[in-house]
């Protein structure tokens, strides 16, 4: 990465049709995010982070 922003040794996006679904069912399921992290445009989240890191690696979910 060019520069530093969240993630030990990297991050590895997950592309969704739907962030706020995807968000919502991984919540149903245990998983909790960094809601600092969400980026919206026209009321969608458009991007956002998990809590935790996985390996060194920040996970965050991305609209495709």
């Amino acid at each position: 990465m060019k520069s530093p922003y969240l993630g030990e040794k990297g991050h590895i996006a997950i592309g969704t049709t739907d962030v706020d679904k995807a968000v919502e069912y991984l919540q149903s399921r245990g998983v909790e995010f960094n809601m600092d992290s969400a980026k919206t445009k026209d009321g969608k989240t458009t991007a956002i982070y998990l809590k935790e890191e996985i390996g060194g690696f920040a996970v965050h979910l991305v609209k495709k």
